[in-house]
């Protein structure tokens, strides 16, 4: 594989190259080891790609994961913070998170540690890594925070990919079936409707059931839309209020099929970002805080508040965590068995390697049974249209015929 690099020798002269090796950390390590300072490390491009002139709108989660791992790159290789973040600042290409960079260069030059200056960034950064830096600042682990950010958000990615292409040729079967009934009924029906409109024999129900639907969506379609409209808005405000968010998780958490797939997906990103956080240093209580944080789900973050408030009655976490009722036994007794060895996050990152497992099988197997649906379902339409459409027409030929 061919990487193109950028890197800074001794004299601080820029220098720009490219080389064939297997990985990008192999070149980060080469250019380590070749008393270069990584500045940027890219896959090389094909000669039929385009670069994109346009300026970056947003900070994708590829861009936060560059970031984490170059200045974790930089501050193992003993280079100054400061300098770290100048070096990233002028070799980043997205214009928003080059704003946030030099927004962290000036606080660390006015005298604010990192996390303070990161805390009027909350936008870019989140608070879990906030929470990170401020700890790995006083134990002196700063580059270990960031690798271990990096991990998190590589694992947070690859499982938001596999999800999507899980679900991505569902989605495209239904919208397209949607578009195609929509012009089926609007467009076509009608045509046929008037020729089975002169037809005296009685139309088979079918046939009278179709014939209804394009009536309702040609003369009440502008009334459904609205009501469709006005519905989702209520949903989405209702979606907002503390009741409605946690009973809508509740109720993502028992749908079929997907609903397992949900909740061990919740449950696998929690003992990540819990295990990342007791990695670099950071107290159990304000573990399970960053963690609360850490997730939009409020069925789980009552969860969570249930755990730290066991535990500040002086439970343990193991027991905590099995009154909480959200882990199987497997999961209970590897927690167990680290918080007695004083390996917690080791086994908590243990636990979460195991949901991300189960969370794989999940799509596989949801994958397994929605495709036969979808392809049962649009036969089942198809043959309904073509009955609808045919049977009449037979008739017709019928009368024809006789007369």
């Amino acid at each position: 594989m061919k990487y193109v690099y950028v890197g800074q020798n001794i004299h601080k002269k820029m220098i720009r190259g490219q080389i064939d090796l297997s990985s990008e950390n192999a070149v980060y390590d080469w250019l380590i080891a070749n008393n270069l300072i990584p500045i940027r490390v890219e896959k090389k491009a094909d000669s039929s790609s385009t670069i994109n002139s346009f300026p970056t709108k947003s900070i994708t989660s590829n861009d936060m994961i560059m970031f984490n791992l170059q200045m974790y790159r930089l501050l193992k290789a003993r280079i100054p913070l400061l300098m770290a973040l100048q070096l990233l600042e002028k070799n980043i290409s997205n214009t928003y998170l080059t704003d946030a960079l030099n927004k962290l260069i000036d606080g660390l030059k006015s005298g604010e540690s990192l996390a303070k200056a990161m805390q009027s960034q909350k936008k870019v950064f989140s608070s879990l890594q906030i929470t990170m830096v401020y700890i790995a600042e006083t134990t002196g682990q700063l580059d270990q925070s960031f690798r271990q950010m990096s991990v998190y958000l590589q694992k947070q990615r690859d499982k938001k990919q596999a999800f999507l292409q899980a679900v991505r040729y569902p989605s495209i079967v239904m919208i397209t079936l949607v578009i195609a009934m929509l012009v089926i009924h609007t467009v076509i029906i009608p045509k046929f409707s008037s020729v089975f409109l002169q037809i005296k024999e009685e139309l088979p129900w079918i046939t009278f059931f179709i014939m209804n639907i394009s009536d309702f969506f040609i003369h009440h379609g502008n009334w459904l839309l609205i009501v469709l409209v006005l519905v989702f808005l209520i949903w989405k405000w209702w979606k907002k209020t503390e009741k409605g968010a946690l009973l809508w998780d509740t109720i993502l958490f028992k749908l079929p099929l997907i609903g397992k797939m949900n909740f061990e997906s919740n449950i696998a990103q929690f003992t990540r970002t819990f295990s990342v956080m007791l990695s670099v240093g950071v107290p159990l209580l304000q573990s399970l805080q960053a963690a609360a944080a850490s997730t939009d789900n409020q069925f789980m973050k009552k969860k969570i508040t249930f755990i730290r408030s066991s535990l500040e009655e002086g439970e343990s976490l193991s027991h905590s965590i099995q009154s909480a009722n959200i882990f199987s036994p497997l999961v209970v007794q590897m927690i167990a068995i680290g918080e007695q060895s004083g390996e917690l996050d080791s086994m908590l990152r243990y636990a979460s390697d195991y949901y991300d497992d189960q969370v794989d099988d999940s799509v596989r197997k949801v994958t397994e049974v929605i495709e036969p649906l979808l392809i049962i379902g649009v036969g089942m339409m198809v043959m309904m249209l073509a009955l609808g459409v045919l049977l009449p027409l037979w008739q017709l030929t019928d009368i024809q015929s006789i007369n």
